[in-house]
């Protein structure tokens, strides 16, 4: 392709800084490796351990634990020990629960105990009657507080009489700092002497472990009818923790741990969540802008199963897990099991990508955005209402997927649980993350509030703004269909910043952040066009276009020269970024319905996403009666072909057929059962798709869709669909290629231009159109039609028509024009007219192509000719389109150099829908 002379040096320049990071990152003759994640189990509680414990009704809290120590007992085998050297205030070490031993309100209680001072006190030890509910009303009774020196013994006693509340509880705190032992609790009828409590720390029954600690409502349960598995479970609720332990092992910082229990749910409660879990940092009290947050145990949750949640640590020294009940949930956990995940590095491809090419049908592949617990949260994003599909619901139908695109990249370190789930039920499943290619969703992300690490936000923090595309005026490019996103300026204009443009940036942050997560098999970039984004403003109009890549302030870039320049940088990143992992890494892109076929030998496949577009209107127009294209749904498949043709193995095409009440751009509240006509399109895009050996799915509303199963996906022996994973598959393998039953058609005109402009066509305007004779312009025999048009700044056409007298065409007949060509100078779009179809072709500068059969669709359709971006090679295009008696043009290009046809014809062919 050419370029200006200061376009090509800078494009040296950009090709020697990505060349020295390869250099950087792979050193001289290193071979690539990837990275594999690893789960090692470090803890593991059954709550079945005997140990010596606290009778019915007393909790110990944080600071309180059992002691055996001779110099610390007071009585027996063991006593209460309290220890509290922090800066905090009152801390409990242990109170009784009211549900178990309750206190009646306006009556008058005793407590007494023995104890032992083991750390004298800086404020004493304190023991009072205490209720939540009088506390929140600012009702408190006077306490009884121990004073004195390391070594003192003695009783203590209190007496109250209770205000009108029903949740008074014995508590005991420390006021400030030191340690005491206690014993022989005794709480009486202060009117009756009658004992209604005692504790002697001599009983003994199934606890935690030395690992976990039990906190405010939290409770060792023993009864049947509760227990999980064998003969204790840990009960939570009202605010009932489940916490680590950090005297007996710490979580280290900036390291992922992924902690897994089997529940019960006894009552999810009004919140959304039935259980929150975080980690904070040991020793502090509680802080959302400290914590790291896990995902929570959603209210919708099914009542009983296995649940796991996890994270990556932040950089505080050692973390403390909580498990917490809401205010009024109720669950009961057990076999608590704590993982660390480890980046182990390899040398070989997972097994998992050779099996790709030999997966029995149906080939499934879902395009999904974001995360299973946020599309749990959101009942489906494109759907909703909230909490309408569970977790394990999402993530049992997205494992049906041999292939899942578009994972929120912040997965590895906000929900690496996800991966796991998903791997543990599909072990062979490649997951690919989701990243723009040229563009910044700069309103999608925000500082987190809490301590939890966003790579994407990181990686956004680390963008210079010069690295942004600007218009001429000096303001950000816009997108209107995304204004929360900006266009990069990937031109070699782009200015060096810290020996870094923005592709280079891009692909150090893959190569060192990404992949060494090791729960990824690549990456997915959406957007990658090997042309003028789509999304940019005026695209295609030379007269309003306004993208200042050479950042001179002057409008002066041509849709050709961005469509030039795109394809180029596209290109060149694929390139750098095989150059640095080799085989070692995945890439599949997304262009929409329509794939990028000139960038097809640099990665491994696309995404058609919503290629049922391509043939029904409704999906991008749902308020309009829909219009089914034969011609559309020809080009997509011949696309399909073609990409299944020409990428790299293993190949990766995924084919997402869309339903037709509009596509989610953002999250909705769209329908979330299918109705009869998407049944319809469903399987008629899905036989799409067995016509060769891709992957395929069917969304709603596209991406932003909760996976769906349909009984196509998963048939048992007899016949009967099944949500079964197990009998996914049952097609088998295809004992053929597609065969395509209709013939060739018949000849209805045929012409190869070996002489002037033949009578059957017409020429608009005459001077554009004309017959070539050079040698080295002629693609075949001795003459090319030629169509020229060398003004870059303003949209024009050039047509050549069929004389209805020469090239009659019958109302309601289908027919198939086809053609070679190839282009000598820079265009950007094509135009092919008629009084009832329209069909879009971008391409790029002095192209030698191979073909690919184009069908454009018809009643007023807009579609997307992609022009393969290959050198040195001939191009052959075929256009079916249903024809009106009358003059229907043969083609009109509208474009900004030249192209030759060599020879046509037209066949009246048996193409059927």
């Amino acid at each position: 392709m050419e370029l200006r002379t200061p376009v090509m040096a800078g494009c040296c320049l950009l090709t020697f800084l990505l060349n020295s990071i390869v250099s950087a990152q792979t050193g001289p003759g290193s071979q690539p490796t990837r990275y594999q994640a690893q789960y090692t189990r470090i803890y593991f509680d059954d709550i079945e351990s005997f140990a010596p414990t606290l009778g019915a009704g007393f909790v110990l809290d944080t600071a309180g634990t059992l002691t055996s120590d001779p110099s610390e007992v007071i009585s027996g085998g063991y006593s209460i020990k309290a220890s509290y050297f922090g800066s905090s205030s009152y801390t409990s070490y242990l109170h009784t629960d009211p549900a178990i031993i309750p206190l009646t309100p306006n009556h008058a209680y005793r407590v007494m105990f023995s104890y032992r001072i083991l750390v004298t006190p800086n404020q004493g030890f304190l023991v009072s009657f205490y209720s939540l509910t009088g506390g929140a009303a600012g009702s408190f009774l006077p306490g009884f507080t121990i004073t004195g020196a390391s070594g003192d013994t003695g009783t203590a006693t209190l007496t109250n009489t209770l205000g009108p509340y029903n949740d008074y509880r014995a508590q005991w705190n420390i006021a400030g700092t030191g340690a005491i032992a206690i014993n022989d609790i005794q709480i009486t009828d202060a009117a009756t002497g009658t004992a209604i409590a005692t504790e002697d720390c001599e009983e003994s029954a199934p606890v935690a472990g030395p690992g976990l600690q039990l906190q405010n409502a939290a409770a060792v349960v023993t009864d049947p009818a509760l227990v999980i598995g064998g003969k204790a479970s840990v009960r939570l609720e009202n605010y009932g923790i489940l916490t680590t332990n950090p005297s007996a092992w710490s979580l280290a910082a900036n390291t992922t741990y992924i902690v897994e229990f089997q529940y019960r749910i006894l009552n999810a409660g009004s919140a959304d969540y039935a259980l929150s879990l975080w980690l904070q940092p040991a020793g502090a009290t509680y802080s959302s802008s400290t914590n790291v947050n896990f995902s929570a145990l959603l209210k919708n949750a099914p009542v009983s199963g296995t649940f796991s949640s996890g994270a990556l640590t932040a950089g505080a020294a050692s973390y403390v897990l909580d498990i917490s009940a809401s205010s009024d949930s109720d669950v009961v956990v057990d076999n608590i099991a704590i993982f660390r995940q480890d980046a182990v590095p390899s040398g070989n491809q997972p097994a998992a990508w050779s099996k790709l090419a030999t997966k029995p049908y149906p080939r499934l592949g879902k395009y999904s955005l974001g995360t299973s617990f946020g599309q749990a949260l959101a009942g489906g994003l494109a759907e909703g209402p909230p909490l309408r599909v569970p977790v394990d619901q999402v993530e049992s139908r997205l494992a049906f997927a041999d292939v899942i695109l578009g994972a929120e990249i912040d997965m590895a370190t906000w929900t690496p649980d996800e991966v796991r789930r998903l791997r543990q039920m599909n072990p062979d499943v490649v997951i690919l993350p989701y990243r723009a290619a040229f563009e910044e969703p700069v309103g999608f992300f925000a500082a987190p509030t809490t301590s939890n690490t966003s790579l994407d936000y990181q990686f956004l923090q680390g963008i210079p703004d010069s690295w942004y595309l600007r218009d001429s005026k000096g303001n950000y490019a816009p997108e209107p269909a995304y204004p929360e996103s900006r266009l990069m300026n990937i031109s070699p204009y782009c200015p060096v910043v810290n020996g870094q443009t923005y592709i280079s940036y891009l692909l150090d942050w893959l190569n060192h952040v990404v992949s060494p997560s090791g729960v990824w098999d690549g990456v997915f970039f959406d957007d990658l066009f090997g042309r003028t984004n789509i999304q940019m403003a005026n695209n295609s109009n030379p007269a309003l276009i306004d993208a200042d890549y050479n950042r001179n302030g002057v409008r002066d870039e041509t849709p050709a020269w961005i469509s030039d320049m795109t394809r180029s940088a596209a290109i060149g990143m694929l390139q750098q970024f095989w150059n640095s992992n080799g085989d070692m890494q995945l890439v599949v892109g997304n262009a929409g319905p329509l794939p990028e076929l000139g960038l097809a030998s640099y990665v491994n496949g696309y995404v058609f996403e919503c290629m049922t577009a391509g043939w029904n209107s409704s999906v991008w127009q749902p308020s309009s009666p829909a219009t089914l294209s034969l011609a559309g749904w020809r080009t997509e498949f011949e696309a399909y072909r073609t990409m299944q043709t020409n990428t790299r193995p293993p190949r990766i095409n995924v084919l997402e057929g869309c339903g037709g009440g509009g596509f989610a751009t953002h999250a909705g509240q769209g329908y979330s059962a299918p109705t009869a006509t998407d049944i319809q399109n469903h399987r008629f895009s899905m036989g799409t798709a067995l016509l060769s050996d891709g992957f395929y799915w069917y969304d709603l509303h596209g991406n932003l869709s909760a996976p769906l199963w349909f009984d196509e996906f998963s048939v048992d022996s007899t016949g009967t669909a099944v949500e079964d994973r197990s009998k996914k598959g049952y097609l088998g393998q295809a004992l053929s290629d597609a065969i395509e039953l209709t013939d060739a058609g018949t000849v209805m005109w045929q012409e190869g231009f070996e002489g002037t402009l033949p009578p059957s066509l017409s020429a608009n305007p005459s001077s554009a159109v004309s017959i070539t004779h050079v040698a080295g312009e002629v693609i075949s025999g001795t003459g090319s039609l030629v169509f020229s048009n060398p003004d870059h700044t303003q949209p024009a056409s050039v047509t050549a028509s069929t004389n209805p007298s020469a090239v009659p065409l019958a109302a309601g007949s289908t027919y198939l024009l086809v053609f070679d060509w190839y282009s000598t100078g820079k265009f950007c779009r094509h135009w092919t007219r008629g009084s009832r179809f329209t069909c879009v072709v971008l391409a790029a500068s002095r192209w030698i192509v191979s073909a690919f059969l184009e069908l454009c669709r018809e009643i007023r359709e807009r579609c997307g000719f992609h022009l393969p971006s290959r050198r040195l090679g001939t191009g052959r295009s075929g256009l079916a389109f249903g024809a009106a008696a009358g003059k229907w043009p043969l083609t009109t290009f509208s474009f900004t150099a030249a192209v030759w046809v060599p020879g046509g014809g037209i066949s009246r062919t048996g193409l059927c829908w």
